[in-house]
């Protein structure tokens, strides 16, 4: 299998600047102030416009990645909070002139196909949201959220004298062994509770902030803001509740009987939360990889097994570093 390669830029320079402002704003200036007289220079606009925000989520989307491999590491967050602080609100008003600029063309209707409807459909949720008031909040929000992040995904635990992460801990709670599950359990939870005041202090500044976001752009509710923001056309909030109804009704009580029968298969008079990861026929857990080389590789041929498409996908990844 030949390795694709990234299409060569046409807008962005290769070798572009991205974490640099005056870099940056030339790119969307031109976009903002280009004329487009023909339905050919719409769709190169387009193009162009595309290309600058591939571009630019690729971006802060690896430094989001590498912040959360290594949340220890000041300078990734650092570089990751640049962006999301300084940048991306200076990005913000751009982006609302140029989805103005877009739906409000002439020749917008003559792009066909059911691909623009539903971009177009999105653009015009993205407007009606839009409030300079609420770019600063919203940056705020970005920098909590990785506050949570870095609070949560720096946090490990004691056992034989190795300090084992969050997900490690949590493979043990496969072991048959009962009290070495209850103890890890009990650690882990432990371990949580340590930062639980730290952890609530973001929560309660998310919820704060995301229901004034909701309210300076006329929602009654953050619930309501965030369906537009994910652009959920196809279905309503009242689905979403009824599909809740339906599986408290229906899904739950089938669940309740799976753990009855784990209970009687374990031969406990009370089922744990501890007790739920192990198999409950007391087999040993499955190790079916050493190391995320061997996760991968193992993927890639059970891929090709269900779907030779799937295994090349994943083998595309692993070649491209991604």
């Amino acid at each position: 299998m030949k390795t694709p390669q990234k299409a060569p830029r046409k807008f962005i320079a290769e070798n572009a600047l991205l974490d640099k402002w005056d870099v940056l704003e030339p790119y969307f200036i031109d976009l903002k102030e280009r004329a487009i007289p023909e339905i050919e220079d719409l769709k190169k606009w387009l193009q162009n416009l595309s290309e600058l925000e591939a571009v630019l989520e690729e971006h802060v989307a690896w430094k989001y990645i590498k912040m959360t491999i290594n949340t220890s590491d000041e300078k990734l967050a650092e570089d990751y909070q640049h962006f999301v602080t300084q940048l991306q609100p200076k990005i913000a008003p751009f982006s609302d002139d140029l989805n103005k600029k877009l739906v409000n063309h002439p020749m917008a209707a003559e792009l066909e196909g059911k691909a623009f409807n539903i971009y177009l459909t999105k653009l015009g949720l993205e407007i009606k949201q839009y409030r300079e008031v609420n770019v600063p909040i919203q940056s705020e929000m970005r920098k909590k959220s990785q506050e949570y992040g870095a609070l949560t995904g720096g946090l490990s635990i004691e056992h034989q004298d190795k300090n084992l992460t969050m997900p490690a801990a949590s493979a043990l709670l496969q072991k048959p062994d009962r009290s070495l599950r209850e103890s890890i359990f009990k650690k882990i939870n432990n371990k949580r509770n340590d930062v639980k005041s730290e952890l609530n202090e973001v929560f309660n500044a998310l919820i704060a902030g995301r229901h004034q976001i909701a309210k300076n752009a006329d929602y009654s509710n953050f619930r309501d803001y965030a369906f537009d923001m994910l652009g959920r056309v196809d279905y309503s909030v009242q689905d979403c509740l009824n599909f809740h109804q339906s599986i408290a009704s229906e899904i739950v009580p089938l669940v309740k009987g799976f753990q009855e029968e784990r209970k009687a298969r374990m031969g406990l008079t009370k089922l744990k939360p501890f007790d739920l990861s192990v198999d409950p026929s007391g087999k040993p857990a499955l190790n079916p990889f050493k190391d995320a080389e061997a996760l991968v590789n193992t993927s890639i041929d059970v891929f090709h097994k269900v779907d030779p498409y799937f295994g090349d996908c994943l083998a595309t990844m692993k070649e491209m570093g991604y």
